[in-house]
């Protein structure tokens, strides 16, 4: 009969029950220095998904030198992964204060998002480059290289959990994207379950513009899909197109009951928000509209109404609308 000396885990007393064994039987069979078996080799198992372009895309094991030219897929990888995988970004993410020095490896490339220069991406040698879902045909000539690229949005707020879970498991994060996508659903939760009695017809109705006059958000568009996931009509809303042009007289017959103004870094180069603010209020082409007379005008940074940061911003604007609804939420602290 054979002993086992006392020992902290099951393994232990398998281990030290597996020499015993081998030291009675003469160590036959037993592996010499000279005889080792090879490591396993770890089996690296495909990647298959369709990317918001609707192509099928397959990935042979996660990639490490990921080229980004898409702001808000950035933000995701920064999110769920960390920066460090993140080879090349286009220069206007860094530009993003936000962004600034989540990407500590990131080279800035030359070009621009929608229009890169593809001999400093092939440069960096990456095993993934990821672009916008529009992007079109501009990058073939990687995909020739034999450099994977993927299309990706992620600034549709509605549309965010399964890109983000793409992501998650493209990156083998999933741990990462797990822990957004328990924060998204929580924030969508909330909403709705302190919106749930308010019928659609009684929603305010909302005129959302971008960073010039009458630039209005309409079907398609990542403002449209926040203010209706915030409860509010988007006037331009019926308006077939992601981006129309109003008029003045469009804008005076809607009679909004709230403006919003999106400004983009351009226009914070030389106006603080409350500038801006003021200046949409004395505005004297709509100046009879409900939402000047009531001062209910907000600006809003444009890189917060899109993409993860959407979620304080869907707080925001559910806070604007329903005011009393919320009054116990401190954005502050989100």
């Amino acid at each position: 009969m054979i002993c086992l000396p006392k020992t902290s885990s099951a393994v232990g007393a398998i281990s030290i029950l597996w020499i015993l064994l081998a030291t009675a039987s003469g160590c036959s069979g037993c592996l010499s220095e000279g005889n080792k078996a090879p490591p396993a080799q770890e089996v690296i198992q495909p990647i298959s998904f369709i990317d918001g372009a609707g192509t099928s895309v397959t990935l042979h094991g996660h990639p490490q030198r990921i080229v980004c030219l898409n702001s808000d897929v950035a933000e995701v990888l920064a999110t769920i992964v960390g920066g460090d995988r993140v080879i090349g970004v286009s220069e206007s993410i860094l530009s993003d204060p936000v962004m600034a020095g989540r990407f500590p490896n990131a080279r800035p490339l030359k070009g621009s998002w929608n229009s890169p220069n593809i001999e400093s991406i092939l440069e960096l040698k990456p095993d993934l480059v990821i672009t916008i879902s529009s992007a079109g045909t501009s990058l073939e000539s990687l995909q020739q290289a034999g450099i994977p690229v993927i299309r990706l949005d992620c600034y549709i707020l509605d549309r965010l959990p399964r890109e983000v879970e793409m992501l998650g498991r493209i990156t083998g994060h999933e741990d990462g994207a797990g822990q957004y996508l328990t924060w998204y659903n929580e924030t969508v939760n909330l909403v709705n379950t302190r919106l749930a009695d308010i019928h659609q017809d009684e929603w305010p109705t909302v005129y959302c513009e971008g960073g010039s006059d009458f630039a209005a958000y309409g079907n398609g568009s990542g403002a449209d899909a926040i203010i209706s996931m915030a409860h509010g009509n988007n006037l331009a809303h019926n308006i077939n197109t992601p981006w129309p042009k109003v008029s003045a007289e469009w804008v005076l017959q809607q009679d909004p009951q709230i403006l919003i103004r999106v400004a983009y870094a351009s226009n914070l180069q030389n106006q603080t928000y409350a500038q801006i603010a003021a200046s949409q209020r004395n505005r004297t082409t709509i100046s009879s509209i409900r939402a000047i007379r009531n001062g209910t005008v907000y600006v809003i940074d444009n890189r917060s109404m899109y993409g993860p940061r959407g979620l304080l911003t869907l707080l925001y604007l559910s806070k604007a609308f329903y005011p009393e609804r919320f009054a116990d939420i401190n954005l502050s602290q989100q």
